[in-house]
């Protein structure tokens, strides 16, 4: 009896051992790739001197300097990129998760860094558009800050791009209607005084042609700005 009774003590070991290496545990440390959800925002600022203009106290350049740190500050966890809206389109800052480095390169904006005259809101945005990573699938979106003066190329050639990336942009209309003088250069290096006005009408067309991926608001409306973080 009492052999019988090891016997079975050695049975039962034996089953729990053969119960253990068909559930084949795994013993030590493995690297596991896991994927991260957010929102990659690239920011095209317009840095033309009209953007200078104050229509409230407070130059156009100004509101979308604090409006893009204001933002910058309420999503720590995205990354943020900057694009000029000059030339062929300047990428300012890639896009990146050091804040301290784009809210610097952001508040050092001004039409003087840049020798090159009027803006290219078409380029600015195609700059960014290509700037977002093909690796991740976050959310992509481009905020542009403008008054919605172009010298060079048309914001609208740039939907089919926007549409087939499936990229949102939000627009933010900086300026108002009325408009102020500014004083520019012509083509004979001659300064002459130009009304410099909000142009509400083709920013908000073309963000109506872009459906549930464009969105237009008032830079002065707090009302507005609440639709950015909806």
């Amino acid at each position: 009896f009492k052999r019988l009774k090891i016997r079975s003590y050695i049975f039962l070991i034996a089953w729990i051992c053969l119960c253990f290496s068909l559930a084949t545990p795994l013993y030590g440390k493995k690297t596991v790739a896991v994927k991260k959800y957010g929102a990659s925002v690239m920011f095209v600022i317009d840095i033309s001197n009209s953007m200078t203009i104050k229509d409230n106290d407070i130059s156009r350049l100004s509101m979308a300097k604090y409006l893009a740190d204001f933002i910058i500050e309420k999503y720590p966890s995205y990354s943020f990129g900057l694009v000029l809206a000059k030339g062929d389109g300047i990428l300012s800052v890639p896009l990146t998760f050091e804040q301290a480095t784009l809210q610097e390169n952001i508040s050092n904006l001004s039409p003087k860094i840049m020798t090159s005259s009027g803006t290219n809101l078409e380029m600015g945005i195609l700059k960014a558009a290509n700037s977002f990573s093909q690796e991740h699938d976050n959310f992509n979106i481009i905020i542009l800050f403008t008054d919605g003066e172009e010298t060079k190329g048309d914001i609208r050639k740039t939907s089919k791009k926007l549409l087939e990336a499936g990229i949102s942009l939000i627009i933010v209309g900086l300026g108002s209607k009325d408009g102020s003088e500014i004083t520019i250069l012509n083509d004979k290096r001659e300064k002459i005084k130009k009304m410099s006005s909000l142009n509400e009408d083709l920013l908000r067309q073309f963000a109506q042609s872009l459906g549930k991926n464009g969105e237009y608001i008032q830079g002065d409306s707090y009302v507005s700005l609440n639709k950015i973080f909806k």
